[in-house]
């Protein structure tokens, strides 16, 4: 519960700061989405969603707070670009945090026996290639922070 109260007091701090100065009280949307995909039928459903979130004009961006795999699926470079194809096709910004799925687990043997560092590094690069800027088709530029 800690950890969904702070990517909930996260997503906030980032929905604030895509609010424009000059229109601080007019409403930002932000929609906040994570924990997927986590099977088949959830990658499967995964364009509708984001066909539904680039339909919505309201929506400035996306935040995922993480998990892009459960922590019983393979961590391989396939699965994660995969994901980064999918995230590619948001229209506006999108900002992703790695969860623990996409590393941490990712020693099991039923997710590839990886060395999480090694994994870590793998989302860092391709996910991250451009550290302060976002994902999406129309990326925007974001505090990165540059030393782990």
């Amino acid at each position: 519960m800690t950890r969904r109260l702070a990517l909930a007091a996260a997503a906030l701090a980032c929905a604030l700061a895509l609010a424009p100065v000059a229109h601080a009280a007019q409403p930002t949307t932000v929609a906040v989405i994570g924990d997927m995909p986590y099977d088949a039928a959830q990658r499967a459903w995964m364009p509708s969603l984001v066909d539904n979130i680039n339909s919505d004009a309201d929506v400035a961006a996306t935040i995922h707070v993480g998990d892009i795999k459960s922590g019983s699926t393979t961590c391989t470079d396939d699965r994660f670009a995969d994901v980064r194809g999918v995230f590619d096709t948001f229209e506006r910004p999108l900002v992703y945090t790695p969860g623990d799925n996409e590393w941490t687990d990712c020693h099991r043997a039923n997710n590839g026996g990886y060395l999480p560092t090694e994994r870590l590094a793998k989302v860092r690069a391709l996910f991250f290639p451009q550290p302060g800027t976002t994902l999406g088709r129309h990326p925007m530029r974001v505090s990165a922070q540059t030393a782990p």
